[in-house]
């Protein structure tokens, strides 16, 4: 028999009870009612605690679920956006190696071609000494041949000197575009990894508003 038949028994009985004038037995039979009536209210709050708990288990359960499937989405794109970012890095080190290469190349032709080219000022004395040669003032001419020579010297060592120069002007702005290159990469990089991890946090704060 659950209590509620057995309140039901009771109360027939207590009501037989003062019918009959059986007054003690109707007093002891409320007391026994009441008595009842208290274990029957404490096992209710008893259940909605139960149910209750029961219920917040379950929701605990599954937020932790949650949590653990966003910390993995959160983890995966962390890890691809650095597989990401390594190999955009690797493109533009092969990309600069290459720049880099292609004007050192540029150099070395730029140098030969001052090398080869003619020195105007050095043929002429040259053509002077021979000049003088010919009508046998052969002193005159070895000075003339000498400041052919020092004029040749003094001309190829300027044009490489302007050729370095230009190189190294060029060579100073290339590397300043890569390094700003790389670092807008990296910049790329870590705003994405912070808006994956922010994104997460505002998931976990969703989580956790669900256990309140």
């Amino acid at each position: 028999m659950d209590k509620n038949e057995e309140l039901a028994v009771l109360r027939a009985e207590r009501l037989r009870a003062i019918q009959n004038c059986e007054f003690r037995k109707a007093r002891d039979i409320d007391n026994q009612l009441q008595h009842l009536k208290e274990n029957i209210s404490v096992n209710i709050k008893g259940d909605i605690e139960r149910e209750n708990q029961a219920s917040f288990d379950i929701e605990r359960e599954a937020v932790m679920l949650d949590a653990e499937k966003a910390f993995s989405e959160a983890t995966e794109q962390i890890f691809s956006a650095k597989n990401l970012y390594q190999k955009k890095m690797v493109e533009l080190q092969q990309k600069h190696a290459d720049e880099l290469q292609a004007l050192a190349e540029s150099l070395a032709r730029d140098l030969e071609l001052a090398t080869i080219r003619e020195v105007p000022d050095s043929i002429a004395y040259k053509k002077q000494a021979q000049a003088s040669a010919l009508v046998q003032k052969y002193d005159q001419a070895e000075d003339l041949f000498q400041m052919s020579q020092d004029t040749r010297e003094m001309t190829l060592q300027e044009r490489q000197e302007t050729v370095h120069s230009q190189y190294e002007f060029t060579r100073q702005q290339v590397i300043d575009r890569q390094n700003a290159e790389d670092q807008t990469c990296e910049d790329m990089y870590m705003k994405n990894v912070e808006s994956i991890r922010r994104r997460h946090h505002q998931e976990n704060e969703r989580l956790r508003k669900r256990l309140e």
